[in-house]
């Protein structure tokens, strides 16, 4: 989605050249993901998703208590405005992507 959003595609036509050549998907799947992917306002906005569910999934993997609970909260954080980051969570969470 990444990728579309910045290469500006429109049509389902475009997305084969959007793509690199070893990424196949269905093409009543490329109408969808232009879709999904025109859904975003910005690059940050997406980028921002993707680190949600990322660590959601880290998480589920970790064996949390409640499942449920790590589910809720990320559909509560996609759903919401994304709130500024203060310097001690910006330095933690550049640490974690070293």
């Amino acid at each position: 989605m990444l990728v579309i959003l910045e290469k500006n595609v429109h049509d389902s036509r475009a997305i084969w050249q959007a793509l690199w050549q070893g990424f196949r998907m269905p093409p009543f799947a490329a109408e969808d993901l232009i879709r999904q992917a025109r859904r975003y306002k910005s690059r940050h906005e997406l980028n921002r998703a993707i680190r949600l569910i990322a660590r959601a999934d880290l998480e589920l993997r970790s064996s949390p208590a409640d499942k449920r609970l790590v589910l809720e909260r990320l559909v509560l954080n996609l759903a919401s405005e994304p709130r500024p980051v203060t310097s001690f969570e910006a330095s933690v969470q550049y640490a974690m992507e070293l």
